[in-house]
């Protein structure tokens, strides 16, 4: 099995207008992951954007829950059905035209728009370590047990990160998410109450 070299990819950082992430994350890597994805579906394909963007949002929170470190540095995003891939719709044209997946029309929403992505490079390898393909498998199992519907519900409810963010397109910090209900609670009020302090002194000094 051949591995895809970064020469096979587009790895620049450039991105076109509306599309500013504001910093220079690996892109490279991103493409690896969204590949991966595909490579541990079934017949080499995923069902729904929603769906394919959910695995990777799953994908870097098992990796983070169950090994050091972190999947990537690609940020992900306030959506309206939930967490997404930043520029998620830039990276997988660049990928289409670097004939590494295709995109095809499916019926999964009935008559609503929906697609279906395929890998075509099927017999190459991402390049990925075992620890990484672990965590991929483990959010595509996921979110190839649920409908769209069902894992838009899902974030929309447990994400803490995806409720507190304002609006469409802000970055996530989403391993807010990992953490357990009450230290996430003590933290919080620990925070309010450094909060309160820091306002009194600086109101006192004024």
């Amino acid at each position: 099995m051949t591995t895809i070299r970064d020469d096979q990819m587009s790895t620049s950082n450039q991105h076109s207008a509306g599309c500013d992430l504001g910093y220079e994350p690996d892109k490279g890597r991103a493409k690896r992951i969204l590949i991966e994805i595909l490579r541990v579906c079934k017949g080499y394909q995923i069902q729904s954007t929603r769906r394919l963007f959910k695995a990777f949002y799953f994908a870097h929170l098992y990796y983070a829950k169950h090994y050091p470190g972190y999947l990537s540095d690609w940020p992900i995003v306030k959506m309206q059905y939930g967490p997404g891939v930043g520029c998620g719709e830039e990276l997988l044209e660049e990928m289409k035209e670097e004939k590494i997946i295709d995109s095809f029309p499916s019926d999964e929403d009935g008559p609503f728009p929906s697609v279906l992505y395929r890998l075509l490079e099927t017999t190459r390898s991402s390049g990925l370590e075992l620890d990484e393909i672990d965590a991929i498998k483990r959010a595509v199992d996921f979110v190839n047990s649920r409908t769209p519907d069902q894992l838009s519900q899902l974030t929309h409810d447990l994400s803490r990160s995806w409720n507190a963010a304002k609006d469409e397109g802000d970055e996530l910090n989403i391993y807010i998410d990992l953490i357990p209900s009450a230290e996430y609670d003590r933290r919080s009020e620990k925070m309010a109450r450094i909060a309160t302090i820091a306002k009194k002194v600086w109101s006192d000094r004024s």
